[in-house]
């Protein structure tokens, strides 16, 4: 419009000039008439044309400022929904803060209590391992103390089934020593009593009934000999199995 404006401007202006011209040049009053009615018609075609670009201007003016005012409007509008909408966020923040504040809280709280419970199952594990050392320290002395007592009652039955060998065997021997003793005497009898038969076969009898005896009585120390084995054997099954059961 102000374009429009400053062309109609220099419109008018050159017509004044071309006028002014013509006027210089020509002095002829019909002339002059016709050309003041021309230029009274061009003034008047800019005027109209001026009221018709104000009424244009005025009606775009209009609608601009009812463009203005609608967009204010918008602006308003978005201005409160940006409002609301920050105080919603803000709002939701303090939420969420309260929130991540509590659990976070709530994670220190059980975290505090996860520590303290560490810490005791760790008293309770250092009690456990100085009961546990304590125990195989106990252990340990029981199990010298029981391989000491088997050693010396392994060592008084080896003793003691010795000294029964021993006394089987001085036994064997006295038995057998005075079997030959008898058996000796027995040859002198014979041989000084080859003269009297009767007499002779009464103690050949008597002499064959004493060597049963004492055939007799070597079979007993025999048995005597065989059980003190049985039991040395059973004797040592007894430390194999306590040797078995220390390990």
């Amino acid at each position: 419009a102000h374009e429009r404006c400053h062309q109609l401007a220099e419109d008018i202006a050159e017509v004044r000039d071309q006028t002014q011209a013509k006027l210089d040049a020509k002095t002829d009053i019909t002339a002059w008439n016709d050309m003041n009615d021309d230029i009274d018609s061009s003034i008047k075609t800019v005027r109209d044309m001026t009221s018709a670009l104000r009424l244009e201007v005025d009606s775009r003016r209009r609608k601009v400022d009812e463009t203005l005012n609608q967009i204010r409007g918008e602006m308003k509008s978005v201005d409160g929904k940006v409002d609301a909408n920050h105080d919603q966020t803000q709002r939701y923040m303090e939420e969420a803060h309260t929130a991540i504040h509590d659990r976070l809280e709530q994670s220190a709280s059980q975290a505090r209590g996860l520590e303290a419970t560490a810490n005791r199952h760790v008293e309770i594990h250092q009690e456990m391992d100085s009961k546990m050392d304590q125990n195989h320290a106990n252990l340990e002395i029981r199990h010298s103390k029981l391989e000491a007592d088997l050693r010396k009652q392994d060592e008084d039955l080896h003793k003691e089934v010795n000294d029964r060998m021993d006394g089987v065997e001085r036994h064997h021997a006295g038995v057998a020593k005075e079997t030959s003793k008898r058996v000796n005497a027995l040859d002198l009898r014979i041989s000084g009593l080859q003269g009297a038969s009767g007499e002779a076969k009464r103690d050949i009898n008597k002499l064959r009934d004493e060597t049963n005896s004492l055939m007799v009585k070597t079979a007993a120390h025999d048995v005597d000999i065989g059980k003190s084995s049985d039991d040395l054997r059973k004797i040592e099954r007894s430390r194999a199995e306590d040797n078995q059961r220390a390990k």
